[in-house]
């Protein structure tokens, strides 16, 4: 607790007498349930109760909090990145499967870098790029992974190829619902520092209901993103815990891991955010801002203010 709510409580009890411990006792958990409810500066108004819940319950009892809108047109989510991706891949798979797995598990080169240029193009791959494994292409791997915790792509007797349910996509579409369940995915079974080299950060991946509400109340319009970082820092000060690196300020690390991991990995590749970059006075600096898209607003619904 901290020292104010310890003050509250003094001024709580003042003044008053009681019978047994237990009529105390009952006093403080009635006090106690009474701040838990109590809207927090600190959580943009969210209380400490609703916080628990976005951050153990996640999908499971925040219904109260926001709803997700699944049944957006399936033209709502054709341009959002993430989904690109996954039609690409799942498109790319069903017409040479099986595809044989090398002896650590991974797609072969020849398709994982094949899969590269048609999703990102020789900007990010170019041909003088020399790749030895999938591992080497850290976009592919990490929508491998996804792929098969979705139960759209599987390994069988040492090759991959389509589940049923992901040959349902490339036969009928990728709807509302895959896009709920591509999301589930990715915030709570996907591990967010995959090949990134940053402290584990549990904290800043089982934040995300909460992230996503503070774009609501701060990105409306285009924000610094550092400015998100830190008002995500203020709210989950304990991930600064966390960080075992020393060549910067622990606040600038989480900042910088928020930024790669919270809105560029996760927000923006699943079109919650849009960015825009401007040039700095340093030519090899860019100021980067974020606003929310229109998918934004349409597929949340808040229930809080």
């Amino acid at each position: 607790m901290t020292q104010g709510i310890f003050d509250e409580i003094k001024e709580e009890l003042a003044g008053r007498d009681f019978d047994s411990i237990d009529e105390a006792n009952a006093l403080l958990q009635t006090f106690m349930e009474r701040k838990n409810r109590e809207p927090v500066q600190g959580f943009l108004g969210i209380s400490p109760e609703q916080m628990h819940r976005i951050f153990r319950r996640s999908y499971d009892e925040t219904s109260d909090i926001l709803d997700f809108n699944t049944g957006l047109s399936p033209s709502e989510f054709q341009a959002i990145p993430v989904v690109e991706h996954v039609l690409i891949f799942l498109s790319a798979l069903s017409e040479c499967e099986p595809v044989k797995a090398t002896k650590k598990g991974n797609m072969s080169l020849g398709f994982s870098s094949e899969l590269a240029e048609k999703i990102y193009g020789y900007e990010r791959f170019p041909l003088q790029m020399r790749m030895r494994s999938e591992e080497d292409m850290e976009g592919i791997s990490s929508l491998r992974h996804i792929l098969t915790m979705c139960g759209w792509i599987k390994k069988r007797k040492g090759a991959f190829s389509l589940t049923k349910n992901g040959r349902a996509i490339i036969d009928e579409g990728f709807g509302g619902e895959h896009y709920l369940k591509l999301l589930k995915v990715f915030t709570t079974e996907f591990n967010w520092g995959f090949q990134d080299g940053y402290s584990e950060f549990y904290i800043m991946q089982r934040s995300f209901l909460f992230s996503l509400y503070l774009f609501k109340k701060r990105a409306a319009d285009y924000i610094d993103r550092r400015v998100i970082a830190d008002c995500l820092i203020d709210a989950y000060p304990q991930m600064l815990a966390e960080v075992y690196e020393t060549y910067k300020p622990a606040c600038e690390i989480v900042g910088d891991c928020i930024e790669l991991r919270v809105l560029e990995r996760f927000s923006v590749y699943f079109g919650f955010l849009v960015e825009k970059k401007e040039k700095q006075e340093d030519i090899y600096r860019e100021q980067i801002f974020v606003k929310t898209t229109d998918f934004f607003r349409r597929f949340i619904s808040w229930h809080i203010a």
